[in-house]
């Protein structure tokens, strides 16, 4: 058996986040009678270990307690819809990141021509800002705008 001072200080969290587990049904609590300390056992550091890696991936305390039963078979599904979801995100994101680089680069021409009247071919800037449509306007006509 183990208090909650061991295995904060084994596995280097706080001593309220080994409360919290137990509150909210994660650890389960056992009391020394002799001298009223809160004990758990050796698998129950390991469960610490085990939710703190799947915090660190995403998980909510939730889910992770929904796993709690679960065989290493399960708990691998899991880990594999994680990465379809991070995945996902990862595209979403370079999709921005693509939208972002392309009004950069509108807005730094325009910013070339600050003050200066001529013409610029460019897209409409609307067609920058409109998140999610076809990027149809790459190939429209390039329309003229005075600056």
């Amino acid at each position: 058996m183990q208090t909650v001072k061991q295995i904060s200080s084994a596995l280097g969290v706080g001593l309220e986040v080994i409360r919290h587990y137990t509150d909210i049904g994660l650890l389960h609590l056992s009391v020394n009678p002799a001298n009223g300390y809160r004990c758990y056992g050796s698998h129950d550091a390991l469960r610490v270990a085990d939710a703190r890696v799947m915090r660190s991936l995403g998980f909510s305390l939730s889910h992770i307690k929904a796993l709690k039963g679960v065989s290493y078979r399960g708990q691998l599904e899991a880990l594999k819809e994680c990465g379809k979801d991070i995945e996902k995100k990862i595209k979403e994101l370079s999709i921005r990141l693509e939208r972002l680089r392309e009004v950069e680069s509108f807005l730094s021409k325009c910013a070339l021509c600050d003050g200066v009247v001529e013409d610029v071919v460019r897209p409409p800037i609307h067609s920058l800002y409109t998140f999610g449509r076809d990027r149809d306007y790459k190939m429209r006509a390039t329309t003229r705008y005075i600056v």
